[in-house]
């Protein structure tokens, strides 16, 4: 056997560290893979409820802009209704000056028998009698009917008394104009809608079109929001995200304050969302290339530990005895030499790693600085404390490199004991009740409490 040969136990044993030392390694990266992995599905999914936040207070908006427009048109009536019951005008010049001012709407007042006193015909219609009783009881009104129109009716007062009704019907072009929620060049496409009957009062431009997500020809309603729709029966808004089934649109809507109506639309997700992807792909960009700077650590440690095992596992003959102690003195200079050079890498690795953390933070910082998007902030603030959190770890490494090579430093202070042991105690205790232990402190009380040392 030369001096180079080793016995056929220990090539054995050394077979069986490297397989271990790769089982190791490969675990280790499949750990992080699926960190990663769960990282990636968490952050894509608060991403989700995130834009349907967005998308549901957008909602909130329009629905608090149907709202006004359907007050304004009210308040105007209610204003002439007033006039005319006072006689400061006649029935005949109001709903004049309506058929002029606002093309496509039918106005007229009818009185108590039914009569309409000036302006055009209601349709017969069983629904648009009840709006009409139930006006004459000083109530103000809005409601649509289908084949009919939206109508709305207020009361005219003479004192105290109800002497006619006076009403405005929107149909076709002038429903289009009033109260449509978005114009042609729109991002966002918003019906004006019945709850109660889900039909649509006033489309977006291109509503009914082919692949329009709101449309179906067979029910001439909503069928892309029937979920969204349930949603609303017990929400003001909501807003749906299905990644899967709908990926490039997000749908939303609101009930209308004090109405029957809802407001629901959809908008396309790409351009709304931009901003927060691009800030979504920096983060997993980090976390990709912190995983990678670690997975390159631990490879160069593993390998180290495999030469350390080599060095271990080198015997020789009774023959070479004297060569044998020659090579265990190298063998022995070499582990200190790879102990010094894991030693020197691990403290070189840490302030390598620190500088591109450091850099990481301070562009997150001019994010935090100059960024408006709340949205935004709150991510550049997670990304900040994760990256501290990282810091601490690198410096954590750094202390043992400093440990390890006999260059740690003693910093002698005035310390309070009972808070050193409750820190402790409080670290210690979560890990013993998960085993089924009971941590129980004894303490001396003659043991002063401020003491001189390292607390560290």
């Amino acid at each position: 056997m030369t001096a180079g040969d080793t016995p056929a136990g220990g090539g054995k044993n050394l077979f069986g560290f490297a397989l271990k030392l790769a089982g190791e390694f490969v675990v280790f990266l499949a750990i992080l893979a699926v960190l990663t992995f769960l990282m990636h599905g968490k952050m894509q999914s608060l991403l989700d409820r995130e834009a349907e936040g967005i998308a549901a207070r957008q909602a909130e908006m329009a629905a608090d802009l149907a709202s006004e427009r359907l007050t304004g048109e009210i308040e105007q009536m209610k204003h002439g209704a007033a006039i005319v019951g006072d006689g400061d005008i006649t029935p005949e010049k109001l709903v004049a000056a309506v058929h002029r001012k606002e093309p496509g709407v039918s106005a007229g007042l009818m009185d108590l028998s039914g009569k309409v006193i000036t302006g055009i015909p209601l349709p017969e219609n069983g629904s648009i009698r009840q709006q009409i009783s139930t006006t004459f009881q000083g109530d103000q009104w809005a409601q649509y009917h289908d084949g009919a129109g939206l109508l709305l009716t207020v009361p005219v007062m003479r004192e105290s008394n109800v002497t006619a009704v006076f009403y405005k019907l929107y149909t076709g072009q002038a429903l289009f104009r009033v109260f449509r929620m978005s114009g042609k060049d729109s991002a966002k496409h918003i019906l004006f809608c019945d709850a109660a009957t889900g039909s649509v009062i006033a489309p977006y431009e291109g509503y009914g079109e082919s692949e329009d997500p709101l449309y179906s020809s067979q029910s001439h309603g909503l069928a892309g929001a029937g979920k969204l729709v349930e949603e609303l029966s017990g929400r003001a808004s909501a807003a749906i995200y299905d990644r899967e089934s709908s990926p490039d649109y997000i749908l939303f809507g609101a009930r209308v304050p004090a109405t029957r109506f809802l407001v629901i639309g959809y908008e396309e997700w790409e351009p709304m969302f931009a901003g927060i992807s691009h800030v979504y792909m920096i983060v997993l960009w980090v976390l990709g290339l912190l995983v990678l700077l670690f997975s390159i650590f631990t490879l160069y440690f593993f390998h180290h530990a495999l030469r350390h095992e080599e060095n271990e596992e080198l015997r020789f003959t009774k023959d070479e005895a004297e060569r044998a102690r020659d090579e265990a003195n190298r063998a022995k200079n070499e582990a200190e030499r790879a102990n010094r050079a894991k030693s020197q890498f691990l403290a070189n690795m840490s302030h390598e790693i620190r500088t591109p953390i450091n850099a990481v933070l301070g562009m997150n910082e001019m994010i935090l600085r100059e960024g408006r998007d709340p949205v935004i902030d709150r991510y550049a603030r997670n990304i900040r404390a994760a990256g501290r959190s990282l810091l601490d770890i690198v410096n954590d490494v750094l202390d043992f490199s400093k440990i390890e090579s006999g260059k740690i430093e003693i910093v002698n202070g005035e310390y309070s004991l009972s808070e050193l042991i409750r820190t402790a105690a409080n670290m210690t205790r979560p890990r013993a009740e998960s085993k089924g232990l009971t941590l129980n402190l004894e303490i001396e009380p003659a043991i002063p409490d401020r003491l001189i040392g390292d607390s560290t």
